[in-house]
């Protein structure tokens, strides 16, 4: 078999395994910062507006590429989950190809007459795409941010060793080092994690390249330097992000536990633990959470804190010990400090797993290549990489399930992290989707329970308590919210919904009107106010401001909606039947819509619609009176 063929053979084994294990997750619903990122992110609505998606208050220029990737994502499948995950997949998919690359280069230049590196770097590759670590930044959609700039990390640093060894052949090198630097330029504008690629490709060169008495990979250094010192140019949209003076000199309020404040110091003391936890998943991926409840170290002399620290330091002194008689190893040990040290730039978040996707890759290409240079029978050394990536394949798997929907996610974060507020916030608002109000409302008075500051918490109660009917209970809820945070534009907005529950049209509008003051894009805020003049039967100011809500969002089902009830109202039923029509192909899932439709469908005198319609607002969970169905069924 040649060369390019089995490289394509062995391609083909990464992505079969990789939708083995990740297929399952393709229904998988948004989680998150997804509603944040995308679901509610009017930015990405248009591909062809470049402005908004560079950068506004949720989109921003360090992150182009993947919100530009969003964008794609909702042109073709509006919030059709399967296109985000899909991509997601393939992202994963290529990652895991460029890792076999980039370790069968690397074994090429510690000694390319070795018959076992391709095997090595097959096996890197499919450790990489089956451990478990990676789910999170996989099936967790928004954390392509992580997978796709470590896909262009990948990229920049193989063409890079293209470059240097294809040297002789000069418009070769040049045409892959000028792939690098394009690569490193979209790594820089996908995440900030790819500022480190200047110091791995200084370590590449160190380990591997430079001082070779092969002819193909001697490059004067005045030749390659350019290309060295080119990823460094690239390192200034990241340091806009950071926002260098505010990293020494700023006090932080954590969000990995309740309470915890921290500093540069405190903060990087914290890390020990994080690293030494990182080491741990590596080899012994168990216990996974998507929010871990981690508690801020106070002094470096902690026993935890220390033994951490200690544990790092062997590991960097194993790997310096190493370095000359097994490159592959050291390099593979070091790689996972160099492509982690951005992590001591402090963050509010302590610790995500997801920040394990780049800094795996070292590990990967360090296992296979440990485990074959244990066997003199190489096919003893496929045995054991088979048995490995196989449990890591089974677990992945498994964990992929926990990812199925917000229940299930959130459920699992709240056994682990049993003690923290926003899980116990996050399954009662997933409990309040699925209209499960009463264990939403025992979570969000759990949460309150701990921290009697949690906005979040008394928003939820606020919510349950109107869907209950409890109006009073819940504007006092949202009288709390107001009263922690006075310039909550959304919960105005949700008490002035309440009122109107209630008939007080005077407050309602008021509360609508202080929220729009607020917040004067906020699209379904003209919806609620909207809603409230429909009730006045100011079908004109209703229509008025339904049209400023869809000019705010062109994609918002719930204007086109509300304007089809509008319409209907002035007896305008054709109108109205065109306005459920957008809102459906926009949202599927509107049960009122479909009941409504069926009403006009049903006064036209079309009963077969009119019953496809009301059968399916059922299957979505509204309450139809029997007798209406039974009178459609009639002939």
């Amino acid at each position: 078999m040649n060369r390019k063929l089995f490289f394509i053979v062995k391609a083909s084994i990464i992505s079969l395994l990789a939708f083995v294990v990740y297929y399952q997750t393709f229904n998988d619903e948004f989680h998150f910062d997804d509603m944040f990122f995308i679901v509610n992110n009017a930015d990405i609505r248009d591909l062809s507006n470049i402005k908004a998606i560079w950068g506004t208050t949720i989109t921003q220029p360090s992150r182009f590429i993947c919100f530009i990737s969003f964008a794609a994502n909702y042109h073709f499948y509006k919030l059709n989950v399967f296109g985000y995950h899909l991509t997601n997949l393939i992202i994963h998919i290529f990652s895991g190809i460029f890792v076999m690359w980039f370790a069968q280069m690397l074994l090429y230049l510690v000694n390319k007459n070795d018959k076992k590196k391709s095997w090595i770097a097959f096996f890197a590759a499919l450790i990489f795409v089956s451990h478990p670590v990676q789910t999170q930044a996989v099936t967790y959609i928004s954390q392509r941010f992580a997978s796709l700039a470590t896909m262009f990390y990948l990229i920049s640093l193989c063409f890079y060793l293209k470059g240097r060894i294809c040297s002789k052949t000069k418009g070769g090198s040049i045409i892959a080092f000028s792939l690098s630097a394009i690569a490193a330029a979209l790594g820089m504008f996908t995440k900030e994690i790819v500022i480190t690629l200047p110091l791995m490709i200084i370590f590449i060169e160190y380990f591997f390249v430079k001082g070779k008495d092969n002819s193909q990979r001697e490059l004067g250094f005045h030749k390659f330097l350019p290309f060295a010192l080119l990823p460094f140019f690239l390192i200034i949209p990241a340091l806009f992000q950071f926002g260098y003076k505010s990293i020494f000199f700023t006090k932080y309020v954590s969000k990995a536990h309740l309470g915890d404040v921290f500093t540069f110091s405190t903060y990087a003391l914290t890390q020990f633990r994080v690293l030494a936890l990182f080491v741990r998943m590596l080899f012994l991926p168990f216990n996974q959470n998507l929010d871990h409840d981690f508690v801020m170290s106070k002094s470096f002399f902690e026993w935890d804190t220390f033994l951490s620290f200690i544990v790092l330091v062997l590991l960097i002194v194993f790997a310096l010990k190493i370095f000359k008689r097994n490159k592959v190893l050291s390099f593979g040990t070091l790689w996972f400090f160099i492509t982690l040290s951005i992590n001591f730039i402090p963050r509010q978040h302590i610790i995500f797993e997801h920040k394990l996707y780049l800094a795996s890759v070292g590990f990967c290409i360090a296992l296979s290549y440990f485990v074959m240079s244990l066997f003199k029978d190489f096919k003893r050394g496929m045995a054991v990489l088979s048995i490995i990536v196989i449990l890591f394949a089974a677990l992945a798997f498994k964990r992929n399930k926990v990812w199925d929907n917000e229940i299930t996610l959130w459920e699992d974060v709240l056994e682990k992290s049993p003690n923290k507020t926003k899980p116990m916030i996050n399954l009662g608002n997933a409990y309040f989707k699925t209209r499960k109000y009463d264990k939403a409302l025992e979570l969000f008075q759990r949460a309150v329970a701990i921290d009697d500051k949690a906005v979040e918490a008394y928003n939820g109660m606020g919510l349950v308590y109107k869907e209950k009917g409890d109006f009073e209970l819940s504007i006092d809820n949202y009288n709390k919210v107001l009263e922690l945070k006075p310039r909550q534009a959304q919960t105005f907005s949700n008490r002035g919904v309440v009122y109107k529950s209630m008939g007080k049209y005077d407050l309602a509008l008021q509360d609508q009107n202080i929220s729009l003051s607020l917040d004067p894009n906020a699209a379904l805020t003209y919806i609620n106010r909207g809603v409230v003049y429909k009730s006045l039967g100011q079908y004109d100011l209703a229509l008025a401001d339904y049209d400023k809500a869809l000019e705010i969002d062109p994609k918002l089902a719930s204007g086109f909606a509300n304007r089809g009830v509008v319409f209907n109202k002035q007896g305008k039923e054709e109108l109205a039947l065109i306005e459920y029509e957008k809102a459906l192909k926009l949202d599927t899932n509107l049960p009122q819509v479909y009941y409504n439709r069926s009403l006009i469908f049903n006064d036209l005198g079309d009963k077969p619609k009119a019953l496809a319609d009301v059968l399916k607002a059922v299957e979505l969970g509204i309450s139809v009176d029997p007798k209406y169905i039974e009178w459609l069924k009639k002939d």
